[in-house]
């Protein structure tokens, strides 16, 4: 039975009850008038100095020029906008930063409340390779336009924020995070990406692609740039919902073959062949629409497909997709299909 219920039947009928009970409520307020202000002390003292830390300022100094750095390390989570070199600027959200030659390193200046999110943002920059590293850091956020660059790295342990990569041309890209990436107007003689959740390679040229993926995928190839190695695994735990799509000017592939793998094949999951925005031929699961240019030979859930060259098993496929969920090769002639927009 409850303490309460007790109480009240023994104010009733024993006069002894009824003076512990009082004593009982006496002690809950006495205990509650000294905890509540020591908690709301406590919690005062943790926030504030929190919120005053977080405060953005603009930290100025000439020694300090982005146009030198090469190597960007953030450390357990802050907010830091760096801008291009002409202007020679240093913004940042309250943080220390240790810089040694090309390698800059930055982290909270108090590990008692730190901001949690950073921001990169670099555009028209002279720099010929850049590594941005981040620990414990959400979100990322980076913006490169009209970049152009040798090497661009970036690992990020965190799974938010986002890429944007605009207009630029960087001979090799390695970017290990999940964060949303998108590239558009780009060109990358080595493209690498792994772990990203959301991925939309728009209008660019990537002919050697790397790509590991969990989500929405697409790739669209604008320039008739032969093909070189494209290899995509997207390991979708969830075959709904996701867009998986490779689109690629038929020129471009031309002569080579792709080897396609589909954990779950339906509807117009495979190779799809159009000119001029119309569906001409289709090498599908249980579909096929004949043509001139699409081979193909299969053996159970793999299928290789080969435009314009007669598939066999020593041929080295240009293009390789294993996919646990469901993912699309479209090849196209003319004016680009509305599915790849």
């Amino acid at each position: 039975m409850c303490k309460s219920c007790v109480c009240i039947q023994s104010i009733r009928a024993d006069p002894y009850w009824a003076k512990m009970c009082k004593i009982m409520k006496l002690q809950y307020i006495i205990l509650a008038g000294v905890c509540l202000p020591l908690i709301l002390i406590g919690s005062f003292s943790y926030l504030v100095p929190g919120f005053l830390y977080c405060k953005n300022y603009t930290y100025l100094d000439s020694d300090l020029s982005p146009s030198l750095i090469e190597k960007i390390n953030i450390v357990e989570g802050i907010t830091t906008t760096i801008t291009n070199a002409q202007t020679q600027q240093f913004q940042q959200f309250k943080t220390a930063f240790n810089l040694t030659g090309t390698d800059l390193s930055i982290y909270p200046a108090s590990r008692k409340f730190p901001c949690s999110n950073a921001y990169l943002h670099l555009s028209l920059y002279p720099q010929q390779a850049l590594s941005v590293t981040a620990d414990e850091v959400s979100p990322v956020k980076i913006d490169f336009n009209q970049i152009n660059m040798s090497l661009f790295e970036l690992h990020v342990s965190h799974f938010s924020g986002e890429v944007n990569i605009t207009q630029s041309s960087i001979t090799k890209a390695v970017i290990v995070s999940e964060a949303k990436v998108n590239v558009t107007y780009t060109s990358s003689k080595d493209f690498q990406l792994n772990d990203s959740v959301q991925i939309r390679l728009m209008n660019s040229t990537l002919p050697n692609m790397s790509v590991f993926t969990a989500g929405n995928f697409i790739y669209t190839q604008l320039i008739n740039e032969p093909i070189v190695n494209i290899s995509v695994q997207i390991n979708s735990p969830n075959v709904r919902g996701f867009t998986q799509k490779l689109c690629i000017p038929a020129a471009s592939f031309s002569g080579k073959c792709a080897q396609i793998q589909n954990k779950y094949w339906s509807g117009d999951v495979g190779v799809n062949y159009y000119v001029n925005g119309v569906k001409t031929e289709a090498i599908m699961k249980d579909k096929q629409i004949r043509g001139k240019h699409l081979k193909e030979f299969a053996v159970g859930e793999i299928m290789r497909v080969c435009s314009d060259y007669t598939p066999d098993t020593f041929a080295i496929p240009a293009i390789t997709m294993l996919n646990r969920a469901e993912a699309t090769l479209v090849l196209y002639e003319g004016d680009l299909p509305t599915e790849c927009e």
